[in-house]
């Protein structure tokens, strides 16, 4: 009897000892939650055609310094690089084509102009450095990316992007022309849109 009541204490004490360690490391490891929300707003059809991409990555630094802070209690700097695809081609909801079913004709009225489509950039913080008494805003990281995006913007225009979409409007044309002609079918492209060359 006296070694029953013996392994029973020993097992109480075995559980308790369990039950301890494990909501001490419980209480001492981190709780991560995460909730997500998708919904889809809107479906749209899309009518474009990519002609070029081009991918950048600049370094973009940002300081905000004080003359008399000699501390740096009151500066900061963040530094970072902005990786980005950029899609270059045509927006085919604007092109013009009248179709005449008695002369069997489509005529090319107008093909739209280039554009930039769209810019898928990513930033790999490198730095940041905060003073004491100002840090970094969520607000201004937010700024700091619309920043980061028009750089690409505005250095995409500076690029031959939108020249090289342009030499491949031939291409498309001559395309439509063999699909149209494919059929039986005449097609007339307006001299004013016909690429030079």
């Amino acid at each position: 009897m006296k070694k029953f009541f013996f392994y029973l204490i020993l097992s109480l004490a075995a559980l308790g000892a369990a039950w301890w360690f494990g909501a001490k490391t419980s209480f001492l490891s981190p709780v991560t939650s995460v909730n997500s929300t998708v919904l889809l707003e809107k479906v749209k059809l899309v009518t474009k055609l990519v002609s070029v991409e081009g991918h950048f990555s600049e370094i973009y630094e940002k300081n905000e310094a004080y003359e008399y802070d000699f501390f740096n209690l009151f500066s900061k700097k963040i530094l970072l690089r902005v990786k980005a695809k950029v899609s270059v081609g045509y927006n085919f909801t604007s092109l013009n084509i009248t179709v005449d079913s008695l002369t069997k004709t489509v005529t090319l009225n107008e093909f739209p102009e280039p554009e930039i489509l769209s810019i898928d950039h990513d930033l790999d913080y490198y730095d940041i450095q905060e003073g004491t008494f100002n840090s970094f805003t969520a607000n201004e990281y937010n700024v700091i990316n619309k920043e980061a995006k028009s750089l690409i913007l505005k250095k995409t225009q500076e690029s031959d992007l939108l020249q090289q979409a342009q030499d491949q409007k031939k291409v498309y044309i001559d395309m439509l022309t063999m699909a149209v002609r494919s059929m039986g079918w005449k097609f007339v492209v307006k001299s004013d849109i016909k690429p030079k060359g």
